[in-house]
């Protein structure tokens, strides 16, 4: 089984995270296709499709890192996958 783990950041949060998260595959799934989601509702190029663009990129490449390279590469279109 894939997992992810998540890193706390270095900007003091709003409540405190432990320093790793593993996540199941099944939870990632709920992610990616939450980012698809609300990507799909961004009109491009906005700071909400930025943001959301760049988390889907970041998790993409911590578990594919294949898929994370084409996707660093893109235009940013979303259609290179």
């Amino acid at each position: 089984m894939k997992t992810l783990v998540l890193l706390r950041s270095v900007v003091e949060p709003f409540a405190h995270l432990p320093d790793e998260i593993t996540l199941s595959r099944d939870e990632v799934e709920r992610l990616l296709e939450a980012l698809d989601l609300g990507m799909a509702a961004s009109d491009q190029r906005t700071g909400h499709w930025i943001a959301q663009r760049s988390a889907q990129t970041m998790l993409i490449a911590k578990l594919w890192p294949d898929l994370g390279v084409l996707l660093e590469d893109s235009d940013g279109d979303g259609d290179s996958l």
